[in-house]
């Protein structure tokens, strides 16, 4: 799939995208580190705009739009794309405009978030404090639930 879907993660949705092909050349300045691991080359970029701030981010993305990195919060997209530049040289060519809307994105992010909600407490897995969720066929619990319930099963073995 070459073009992203609306959103790649909360609270953000894609307004530009680019595919890095055999014409970009990557500079591995080992800036980004992922999990204990440098990223390396991507193929896919992407700008977002983040629907509570109104700022830019650059999101590295593997090639099925996961995004695996996102950094460089911005003010303008410009500031984004130089970012881009100085790593994917020729990359200011490549830079496609979504037709994707903040509507659409805050429908998807809505929608998102009735289905992740947490089957005891009632929050979403975007509400604050919660970082986790587990989700099943019929409930799901948030890491907060699963705590709690830890707690009490602990209290109980004393």
């Amino acid at each position: 799939m070459e073009k992203p879907p609306v959103t790649l993660f909360y609270p953000s949705y894609v307004v530009q995208y680019a595919v890095v092909d055999s014409t970009v050349t990557f500079v591995d300045r080992k800036t980004l580190n992922v999990g204990g691991e440098w990223l390396e080359e991507v193929p896919h970029l992407a700008i977002c705009m983040n629907t509570e701030t109104s700022e830019y981010h650059l999101s590295h993305c593997s090639s099925d739009w996961e995004s695996l990195c996102a950094v460089q919060t911005a003010a303008t997209i410009q500031e984004i794309k130089n970012t881009a530049e100085r790593h994917y040289q020729g990359i200011r060519d490549k830079w496609v405009k979504t037709t994707y809307t903040e509507e659409e994105a805050l429908a998807i992010f809505e929608e998102e978030k009735e289905k992740m909600r947490c089957s005891f407490c009632g929050k979403s897995h975007f509400d604050e404090g919660v970082t986790g969720m587990v989700t099943g066929e019929n409930a799901n619990i948030c890491n907060a639930c699963v705590r709690a319930f830890a707690e009490e099963f602990s209290d109980e073995d004393s």
